[in-house]
């Protein structure tokens, strides 16, 4: 995977999740049926000052918000095809409408589908839950959304598009079949709504909604597709209030997108709510993210392909995976976890506060290094605006290390969650992508944003947030880390058959080792790695690892007799040999074996 198609996904991610730049001056009031403190992303105070509020100071804002990294848009299926010469993008009605000179790069961004509706992997086979000590239960199908615009939807997009960008044509139907170009999986027309009955959410409903994204990257010459490849996967299943008094098609999104502004996006969308709080949008209705109620636990069947093997990272707590090989092509997965509960937080800035200059560098990188602001120092800003961004998880620790320093130590919020996504590696024994290969998960604030790094003997993992929850609690971590036990043994060196045993540490920034309970356990193929219960700011996770060594195998002599002749002769060790007669066989052993009367040796 290039470097310009590793941007090119955070670009097409970025305009597709319902976050991002616009003015808060623009926004309308908050339509979001749940109670604030039952949100999915429950803040303990509003997220930023100037949320909802006119800003009149003239001054530029920044915002920053570590909410967890994974998922927090609602997305829809969709073709693009950009021109790397002329940066133009297009959208597509159909794949092939991508694939024509002058368009370099190709990017699919879909749902996967349930098993039931194709045969063909990756797929969704299977969802269940558990509530308390109570037993496992299907999740009840209710539907598959659908955010495919109306044709007056389409004409007034493409009207706007042929304004703002180049355009192929509009996308009519979300969703399509598997293989339309070979090797590309199949989507859904949106995300799958489920009822849990019993499992009642924090919004007071028993739906959820879940959502296996994906995006495959291809690279085209003179038209026609040099290679595709599926790099991306993340899976979430959110708690879900659905309001049937709000409605919008996908192409909203992407009219948003083109126009560039939260207040465009509003108007064209009718209705408004904080960003990330969106589970799904349609033609019907909008599904609202709540929190998980206590005690639920998930089970997810996944077909995949095993070109999506490999590893994956998560907001998980106590997983457990089960990988069982179909065929040659595809492996059944079966995951069931906790959904975990991650600990948030955000700061408003000003870009031009001598006090937090050193926090700057951070912000220029996440915009590529030549922000807006960089200009708008010496200019009349007239009421003022705000930009905000938020933590992902490619951006490691490092906004957390330039701008904790001004979260007082302590969240404003947390995010109920349970989520995963597809990662990539270079190190030799961790990069088998044919297999399932492992899952880290943690609910630190923010991780390192690749695999735990193997040096000195010792398996390392950094994560970082603040000391107190948002109640004033001290807040206590968790890690769990599972690979199969042939990449453990790689990177050890281990030959043995005997399960692996090792030890866990926490360590703070301060050199203190503060975890109430670590564990290695070693079963069936797998080696799991716990932590729970450390604290923060900025520790490092580490694990030493040992294996008994196999037995030697020792030949013991057959002790020999006195005696001479009678013990058999000088070498005093048996000696067998075969007698037969007609087609009677036996063998006869001994220190000097004779054939039985009738039969002669052979």
């Amino acid at each position: 995977m290039t470097k310009s198609l590793n941007k090119l996904a955070f670009i097409v991610v970025a305009a597709l999740a319902v976050s991002g730049l616009g003015s808060l001056s623009a926004r309308a009031a908050d339509d979001n049926p749940i109670a604030p403190g039952a949100r999915q992303l429950a803040w303990s105070q509003t997220e930023f000052p100037s949320f909802g509020k006119p800003i009149t100071d003239g001054k530029f804002h920044l915002g920053y918000s570590f909410t967890g990294g994974l998922g927090g848009f609602a997305p829809f299926p969709n073709f693009t095809a950009t021109n790397q010469t002329t940066k133009d993008m297009a959208f597509c009605d159909d794949i092939q409408n991508c694939l024509r000179p002058g368009f370099t790069q190709i990017t699919a961004a879909g749902i996967f589908d349930l098993c039931s509706n194709t045969q063909s992997a990756p797929c969704i086979d299977g969802f269940e839950y558990k509530v308390g000590e109570g037993n496992w239960a299907p999740a009840k199908f209710v539907r598959t959304t659908d955010p495919s615009p109306t044709p007056a939807q389409i004409t007034q997009a493409t009207d706007m598009f042929n304004h703002s960008m180049t355009v192929v044509s509009i996308m009519s139907r979300m969703g399509w079949k598997a293989n339309v170009i070979p090797g590309l999986p199949g989507s859904a027309t949106g995300p799958h709504l489920f009822e849990l009955p019993g499992a009642v959410n924090s919004g007071g409903s028993d739906l959820y909604t879940l959502s296996p994204y994906f995006m495959a990257f291809g690279q085209l010459s003179s038209g026609k597709l040099d290679y595709l490849s599926v790099a991306d996967f993340s899976l979430t299943v959110q708690p879900t209030v659905v309001d049937t008094t709000k409605s919008a098609a996908a192409i909203n999104g992407i009219q948003r997108m083109a126009s560039g502004g939260m207040g465009n996006f509003n108007s064209v969308v009718g209705f408004n709510a904080p960003d990330g709080s969106n589970t799904y949008t349609d033609q019907s209705s909008v599904g609202f993210a709540a929190q998980f109620p206590k005690d639920l636990e998930l089970r997810l069947t996944l077909r995949l392909n095993r070109s999506l093997g490999g590893w994956y990272q998560g907001r998980l707590e106590n997983p457990q995976v089960q990988v069982t090989p179909i065929d040659a092509n595809d492996n059944k997965v079966v995951l069931d976890a906790k959904p975990s509960t991650v600990p948030i937080a955000s700061l408003e800035i000003d870009p031009f506060d001598a006090d937090k200059a050193d926090a700057l560098p951070i912000l220029k990188r996440m915009s590529g290094n030549t922000p807006m602001w960089d200009t708008w120092a010496q200019q009349d800003m007239g009421t003022g605006g705000f930009t905000m961004y938020r933590w992902a998880s490619y951006q490691g620790l490092d906004p957390l290390l330039a701008l904790g320093k001004f979260l007082n130590n302590k969240a404003t919020g947390y995010a109920s969650t349970f989520e995963f996504k597809r990662l990539t590696t270079s190190n030799q024994c961790m990069s088998d992508n044919t297999s399932f290969q492992g899952l880290l998960t943690t609910n630190a604030m923010v991780y390192q944003p690749a695999l735990p790094t193997f040096s000195g003997g010792e398996i390392s993992y950094k994560v970082g947030g603040v000391h107190y929850d948002s109640n004033g609690d001290l807040f206590k971590g968790t890690y769990n880390f599972i690979m199969r036990d042939s990449v453990a043994k790689c990177l050890y060196g281990f030959t043995g058959t005997a399960p692996m045993q090792g030890t866990v540490a926490v360590t703070s920034s301060d050199g203190q080792e503060n975890v109430a309970y670590t564990n290695v356990s070693d079963r069936d193929g797998w080696l799991k790695l716990t932590a729970q219960g450390f604290t923060f700011s900025n520790p490092v996770i580490t694990a030493k690892l040992t294996q008994e060594p196999d037995p030697t195998p020792v030949v013991t002599p057959t002790p020999s007799t006195s005696g001479g002749s009678s013990s058999g002769g000088a070498s005093g060790k048996k000696t067998t040999i075969t007698c037969v007669k007609g087609k009677t066989v036996k063998k006869v052993t001994g220190f000097s074996p004779k054939c039985p009367s009738g039969f002669r040796q052979r």
